[in-house]
């Protein structure tokens, strides 16, 4: 196997990995501590293949200095080699940092406790309930039954046309 091939077998078999993890986690939501975890480890994995790219391309410079390998396969290598770690790490890295991110940025949900806004609604339902002209029921303000939607007359009148 050629340096060529050696970069080009490394990028695509790190590239499977990478979308084998995603895929893996693919439908967490993103509090769960799954989708800070693979961010983390997509990043690392980003930095580790930007570093092995770079020691490729080292090693691609070291036989071509010593003559073992001709020098247009050094020159394809080192071309090879900077679209992978230009790209995969970047690609990669941008997804690990986009789910750290979406971590960070999202809480837990609380089903247990009410929000602000339904507190002030209860509120002002409440107060509007308890005034004399709505309690029909004989002083029951609190209770949850459903009021008669007003009878709409003109659309009445309309349809019976």
């Amino acid at each position: 196997m050629d340096m060529i091939g050696l970069e080009n077998s490394f990028g695509v078999a790190s590239l499977v990995g990478a979308l084998a993890i995603l895929i893996g986690v693919k439908g967490a939501k993103p509090h769960e501590l799954i989708t800070l975890l693979v961010g983390l480890i997509l990043m690392a994995i980003a930095a580790m293949t930007a570093a092995t790219f770079s020691n490729f391309a080292e090693i691609a410079k070291s036989l071509g200095a010593k003559r073992l390998i001709a020098e247009y396969v050094v020159d394809d290598s080192l071309r090879i080699n900077n679209l992978w770690v230009l790209i995969y790490p970047a690609f990669v890295g941008a997804i690990g940092v986009n789910l750290v991110s979406s971590w960070f940025q999202t809480s837990k949900p609380r089903e247990e406790k009410e929000s602000i806004e339904m507190l002030v609604l209860r509120q002002i339902t409440g107060a509007r309930n308890s005034s004399p002209a709505g309690s029909d029921k004989g002083g029951s303000t609190t209770s949850s039954v459903p009021r008669r939607p007003r009878l709409n007359v003109r659309a009445t009148l309309v349809r019976k046309r």
